[in-house]
């Protein structure tokens, strides 16, 4: 039996909504009265053809030509102030701020990620990581707290475990 594209079209568009409702494939199939191994390629296709949306290509193209023409004219404010008093030395730096800002989006928009540059979010992060470790017990003290509980219970089980497996093996008069 032949399938028209308008149908094939329609059943890999179900197949792939109900793989996104985490439904398994042998369900799929045979709610739609295919085979699975269809369901995978229709799956397969309708995940493809909607990851590569054009318009957001182009989107994205647009906004990083018109990053280029607003830093270019940046850079070009920036080189014209003139003077070395205050307003002058204020201007450099709300000019390299909104610079250096730009270029980060642009970084951004090819997806790379630098790493922190302002000091109190670096100087928050090695906080929280000092806070985050744990403290070392001197020997002579009992190890306290969720972990050491955690350790102690399984610690336990396993023994439980030792003792339970040894009872059935027969013992020699």
């Amino acid at each position: 039996m032949s399938v028209s594209p308008a149908e094939r079209d329609k059943k890999r568009e179900q197949a792939f909504a109900l793989a996104m409702q985490k439904i398994p494939y042998r369900e799929i199939a045979r709610r739609l009265e295919i085979d699975k191994s269809t369901v995978v390629e229709y799956v397969r296709t309708e995940r493809a053809r909607r990851s590569h949306d054009r318009d957001a290509e182009d989107a994205i193209r647009d906004v990083i030509s018109s990053l280029r023409l607003v830093l270019t004219d940046l850079h070009r404010r920036y080189e014209r102030i003139e003077g070395d008093g205050p307003h002058a030395n204020y201007s450099r730096v709300k000019m390299f701020q909104a610079i250096r800002e730009g270029g980060r989006d642009l970084i951004a928009l090819y997806g790379i990620t630098l790493p922190d540059t302002d000091p109190e979010v670096i100087s928050m992060k090695r906080m929280l990581e000092m806070m985050d470790a744990p403290f070392p017990t001197p020997a002579g003290y009992p190890a306290v707290g969720e972990q050491a509980a955690l350790e102690r219970r399984i610690a336990d089980l396993e023994d439980e475990d030792d003792y339970f497996a040894n009872l059935g093996t027969p013992i020699d008069y």
